[in-house]
């Protein structure tokens, strides 16, 4: 698991468990409660999911980007090696 991985498992735990402290606590009928508790579950993860898509968009535009930057490189140094010799 890697470091953004972590992350956005922490904050998704944390916001998860903050939201329902705060509900349980809130003085409301059982019904309420469980109610306030799924919508926010939900909205918890619809959040998460973007935030893993837009993670994911970020690293493969960076792929993108080196992969460009990898055959230019080859192009640079192809062009160096031929006009050395």
């Amino acid at each position: 698991m890697n470091n953004t991985t972590k992350m956005l498992t922490a904050f998704a735990t944390g916001a998860a468990l903050g939201c329902v402290s705060g509900i349980l606590i809130a003085p409301a009928s059982g019904l309420r409660t469980r109610r306030k508790i799924r919508r926010k579950g939900e909205k918890i993860v619809s959040d998460v999911h973007e935030i893993v898509s837009d993670v994911q968009d970020k690293i493969n535009e960076s792929k993108d980007k080196l992969v460009d930057l990898k055959e230019d490189f080859v192009k640079t140094v192809k062009a160096k090696v031929e006009n050395f010799g």
